[in-house]
């Protein structure tokens, strides 16, 4: 009894509240008074415990001339409490986005289950502007078919690194590149987030640690190199390069840049790209070369005759660092 009377606690229940709750569960209707004695909460107390069950939905009052009190049925009552919740979730969420300053703290968000790993990455992939990069075993893409379509209906770009071909029909942006390196997933958020998880690519449960998320710049850098050395040693699938002609391309991922690039400018496309710069700047201009190796990836943009060299995050010897690209190739005619 104790345990479960722990459990009603940590949901928002007093303890004279569960212990009522229980109490007419077990015996039907009762009066206060009855509810009191069998549930050995002061008389004085009960009448407020009550009218706290009836306004949470799970007590009513029967009608009459004396007040009687029964239980709602346990699936009716948890059913009204998780709307509740649901409801109140979706007020905090808009009340946070209100709130929510340019600047924020940096952080590692501990997670207890697969369960809340997959609920957080979900929500990154809704957050997403330019694109989401995703190392994954093949199976684990299913679980999340309908977020990933989601995203490349937003026009975000999705870079996933899995061990095999998979043909989920999702349409958009979207490239494959095949590795042996999924023994766990890590995923990308614009390089704003990075989220790990070991027991989620095995569906181990708690046999492994569930994983994090972290917004540290130091950890997202290790990440994204990390990402880089499996790109190295990745295959990217065929793609139709002419299906992207004139239309619009989001990265953030500098690496991704300039092996897409060079697809184009082989297939003889010019590219036209706009930047969003760390600074705050946006640049446009013509993509006019690239340097694509295991140690440096940037891009030339001429802009209005003036070049100049762009990186991504984390740059260091280039005029600028990107965090996000768009690119407009057009086939030359």
């Amino acid at each position: 009894m104790e345990r479960l009377l722990e459990k009603f606690k940590e949901f928002g229940f007093t303890k004279y509240e569960a212990l009522a709750y229980l109490t007419l569960l077990a015996y039907g209707s009762l009066t206060a008074r009855g509810i009191s004695k069998r549930a050995q909460i002061p008389y004085n107390r009960t009448y407020d415990v009550l009218a706290s069950l009836i306004e949470k939905g799970f007590v009513q009052e029967l009608e009459g001339k004396s007040r009687t009190f029964i239980a709602v049925e346990p699936d009716v009552a948890f059913h009204r409490y998780s709307k509740a919740l649901e409801q109140l979730k979706e007020e905090v969420k808009r009340a946070a986005e209100n709130l929510r300053v340019e600047e924020r703290e940096y952080a590692i968000w501990r997670f207890s289950s697969p369960e809340e790993v997959l609920i957080s990455l979900k929500n990154m992939m809704k957050n997403t502007t330019f694109e989401f990069t995703l190392l994954a075993p093949n199976n684990f893409l299913f679980q999340i078919t309908d977020e990933l379509k989601e995203l490349l209906k937003r026009g975000v770009t999705l870079s996933v690194y899995t061990d095999e071909d998979v043909e989920l029909g999702l349409g958009g942006n979207i490239f494959v590149r095949i590795t042996d390196k999924t023994g766990h997933i890590i995923a990308l958020s614009d390089i704003k987030e990075v989220l790990v998880s070991p027991s989620l690519a095995f569906e181990v449960g708690s046999e492994l640690p569930s994983g994090f998320k972290s917004n540290f710049p130091e950890i997202l850098f290790s990440y994204y190199i990390y990402i880089r050395d499996v790109f190295n040693s990745s295959k990217l699938l065929d793609f139709n390069v002419e299906s992207f002609n004139e239309k619009e391309l989001r990265f953030v991922v500098c690496y991704h840049i300039t092996q897409i690039l060079e697809k184009f400018f082989n297939k003889g496309f010019d590219v036209k790209a706009e930047i969003h710069t760390t600074t705050g700047n946006i640049l446009e201009g013509n993509v006019v070369g690239f340097i694509d190796n295991k140690v440096v990836n940037n891009f030339s943009l001429d802009i209005n005759g003036t070049k100049v060299t762009v990186g991504g995050p984390f740059s260091i010897i280039e005029e600028y660092e990107e965090e996000g690209t768009i690119l407009y190739p057009q086939k030359r005619t």
